[in-house]
């Protein structure tokens, strides 16, 4: 069922990482001598750069934006693209699962428009509640909107049975999957994933979570082991880590020194989501001294803004081969 959009969504992936390559190639980072901002105008333009350039808060959606990870992606598109198949996204935070997601999602949507995509989080819910909330969803997509589902136990049966109905290949994306603990629920998702693969439905589930939650739920259920397949992210390498901040910055306007982006990059622990930081509040810092050009201070500064419990964690990590769990 998804075989036109795999086709699709591998095209735009080898399109892209070859511009990204001749991109490396041709753009080394800028270095020289600080250029004063001229007019409080342009003072102001490019701080509103750097604040819609560098989004930690938000995910990246687009694939030119998704830095480092074309081999998960094409990873993720062949698990959705083979029947019976199901995958579970797992890494630490702020390694860009969600980032992942929606730029997949996005492909979805594109190359295959006659999918229905749904997305869920599961953080604080049962069985129930995540399931009423996807198949509400599902509907509203398909334009039969319904709130039957919030006044019946719904069991793995009944969930399977209003799949079914709908007759449509769906895509069901499922967040903080590592938020459900009770096992008898867990259970329940593990039942329904297989009785989704044995019957070759147009369905593919991708659930989104820790490592370790992912290693648990695959070897706990041993019912849906072949049907599994679990894609970790790594951290970055440290020159794609640059690439990140070299890019945005660039857009900005704005240069780094040698010694800036060696210590921007240690910092970033090989983590998205530290280079979003790092190279938002580094920027800002020396646009606020009318500088265009971004020092050690600027990037040592823009680290009070990194979590510290999480920077700590991933020093850790990085120094023992373990994950954030």
């Amino acid at each position: 069922m998804f075989t036109y959009f795999l086709r699709c969504g591998a095209g735009r992936l080898r399109s892209l990482s070859y511009g990204q390559r001749n991109a490396a190639k041709v753009a080394p980072v800028p270095t020289g001598t600080a250029v004063a901002i001229p007019t409080k105008e342009d003072f102001r333009a490019r701080i509103h750069t750097v604040v819609k350039t560098f989004t930690p808060g938000t995910p990246v959606s687009s694939l030119a934006e998704l830095v480092g990870r074309e081999a998960s992606l094409r990873e993720l598109l062949n698990i959705v693209a083979s029947p019976g198949e199901h995958a579970f996204i797992a890494s630490a935070r702020g390694t860009g699962k969600t980032s992942l997601v929606s730029c997949f999602l996005d492909c979805a949507s594109g190359a295959a428009p006659q999918i229905t995509c749904v997305r869920t989080n599961c953080e604080n819910s049962s069985f129930k509640a995540i399931w009423s909330k996807v198949l509400r969803r599902i509907l509203a997509r398909l334009g039969m909107a319904s709130t039957q589902f919030d006044k019946v136990d719904i069991s793995d049966l009944d969930v399977e049975f209003e799949l079914v109905s709908v007759k449509t290949p769906l895509l069901i994306v499922l967040d903080d999957f590592d938020e459900i603990l009770n096992h008898t629920e867990l259970a329940q998702f593990a039942t329904l994933m297989k009785v989704v693969s044995d019957n070759a439905m147009d369905i593919s589930f991708i659930m989104v979570g820790s490592p370790g939650a992912a290693t648990l739920f695959k070897r706990t259920y041993i019912l849906i082991q072949r049907h599994l397949r679990i894609i970790t992210l790594n951290r970055l390498q440290p020159v794609k880590a640059q690439e990140i901040l070299v890019s945005r910055w660039r857009r900005c306007g704005l240069e780094i020194m040698d010694d800036a982006m060696s210590l921007a990059v240690e910092l970033s622990c090989g983590l998205p989501y530290y280079c979003q930081v790092i190279g938002k509040y580094a920027a800002l810092l020396a646009l606020s001294q009318n500088r265009s050009v971004i020092t050690v201070a600027d990037v040592a500064g823009a680290s009070s803004h990194m979590d510290e419990h999480i920077l700590l964690m991933s020093a850790i990590s990085s120094k023992t081969g373990l994950e954030q769990t």
